[in-house]
């Protein structure tokens, strides 16, 4: 198991059940990311939401490449743009940092 502060995404399957997941922890990438910010509760939520769906996406790339997607809601944020720049392709096995 890795130490709490660090950062990764851990695959699963759950074959009997045709389910397949992956689990992301944002530890100290997290923490830099709002080291000296202070977002209202809502921004902070959905930055990290966002984080963690661009850090599930970028480990599914196959090969190297940018990655662009915008997000729009009728609620406290009404758009949200993010951008992901993998430079290197995954590495081959079931588990990849984050």
């Amino acid at each position: 198991m890795s130490p709490p502060d660090s950062d990764f995404v851990a695959r699963f399957l759950l074959e009997e059940l045709d389910i397949r997941g992956a689990f992301v922890r944002l530890g100290e990438a997290w923490r830099r990311m709002q080291d000296k910010r202070s977002y209202a509760a809502t921004v902070r939520d959905l930055l990290g939401e966002m984080t963690a769906t661009a850090v599930l996406i970028g480990s599914n790339l196959k090969q190297p490449g940018r990655l662009s997607f915008q997000l729009k809601g009728h609620g406290p944020i009404r758009l949200s743009r993010h951008r992901l720049h993998r430079a290197t392709a995954p590495a081959r096995h079931g588990t990849g940092r984050a």
